[in-house]
């Protein structure tokens, strides 16, 4: 359901633009949003006046410059922030870390630090993975609101990528019943074969989920449960994002 003023339109031009993985036409826009072609069009030269948005040679519209550098200049003390946190992790452990967000039906990975092991599993920062298909995921959907969190569940596509992936609503609604009564995540196999992790959730001062703070190994090294002996490490580090993203101007 798409809105109704002009600060709505334009809101749902710009998102129209940011789904779109090889970017969008200004008739497709009118065709998504159910704009006239003029309407649509005046909207979305406004936001490329402002470098909100901008065109490639195809006449796609892609997200500008300008919405990038909005976004990183309020978020580079969190960005250090969270980067030295994750060296410290991989420096402790041994093992990769990353943290990753909430993205629409998808938890994209934001920052990682891979181990320094020849052989590594680690999300790639910059990528969106399903949320139905390891710890990060279980726990970006645990930790949210009820409401919210039953929403999620009833839209998620629930694909399978291995034997161990969870794609049954009420199975995965069990395993976040558990991974909020535990406090943290627990996956292995779930999206990748030989691969296992532990996430613990990261709050905002006001107790908003900001996001999961995840470490992940080969099974064949180390497996789930020695993964797991990390976990007090790894809730002392979303602590600590937390608590010092709280301060930070």
């Amino acid at each position: 359901m798409y809105g109704s003023s002009t600060v709505d339109k334009a809101v749902d031009v710009l998102m129209a633009v940011a789904q779109a993985r090889n970017g969008i036409t200004n008739s497709d826009l009118s065709e998504r949003l159910g704009l006239d072609r003029s309407t649509a069009h005046r909207l979305v030269s406004t936001l490329e006046r402002r470098g909100l948005v901008q065109r490639t040679s195809e006449r796609r519209y892609v997200l500008g410059s300008e919405l990038y550098f909005l976004a990183f200049r309020g978020m580079l003390d969190h960005w250090a922030v969270i980067k030295q946190t994750l060296a410290d992790l991989v420096a402790m452990t041994g093992e990769s870390a990353s943290f990753s967000v909430l993205h629409g039906l998808q938890y994209y990975c934001a920052l990682q630090h891979n181990s320094p092991n020849d052989l590594s599993y680690c999300p790639t920062a910059g990528e969106c993975y399903p949320l139905n298909a390891g710890a990060t995921g279980f726990t970006l959907l645990a930790f949210q609101p009820e409401p919210r969190r039953e929403q999620l569940l009833a839209e998620l596509p629930l694909e399978r990528f291995t034997e161990r992936t969870i794609t049954d609503r009420d199975e995965l609604r069990e395993e976040l019943l558990r991974t909020v009564k535990r406090g943290h995540a627990l996956s292995a196999g779930a999206r990748t074969l030989g691969g296992c992790a532990v996430a613990c959730p990261v709050f905002t001062r006001e107790g908003v989920l900001m996001g999961a703070v995840v470490l992940s190994a080969v099974e064949a090294r180390l497996p789930l449960p020695k993964l797991e002996d990390f976990v007090p490490d790894l809730k002392a580090a979303a602590a600590r994002i937390s608590s010092e993203l709280a301060g930070a101007k």
